[in-house]
């Protein structure tokens, strides 16, 4: 195994917030959390919060057939977009594709 898979369809996050409320962000991997000694579907936030890695025996960032098949898809930018999502939602604010490529698309 790689550093990425597959997937039909990308399920929710397995972790709850600091809240206790179910997290609702979309997974950005399935991977193995030392926080917790088990495997789950983490967003982005929570796979960075616990100290997560890609890798074989680690885990592997989700990707859909339909972004896997786009010419335009690249894993790095994908990886940057949930990045910038996480630090913009741990500070309050709304966070979409649209506004980040307006802003990093001088930049990529």
């Amino acid at each position: 195994m790689g550093t990425s898979i597959v997937v039909h369809e990308i399920p929710r996050c397995d972790l709850s917030d600091e809240y206790g409320s179910v997290c609702s962000e979309a997974a950005y991997a399935d991977a193995y959390s030392p926080k917790f000694g088990q495997w789950a579907y983490l967003c982005k936030y929570h796979f960075d919060d616990h100290g997560c890695r890609l890798g074989t025996g680690l885990g592997q960032q989700l990707l859909t057939e339909e972004a896997v098949g786009d010419p335009q898809f690249d894993p790095e930018t994908e990886d940057l977009y949930q990045t910038w999502a996480a630090f913009m939602r741990d500070n309050g604010e709304e966070a979409s594709r649209e506004e980040f490529e307006a802003i990093a698309g001088g930049l990529l």
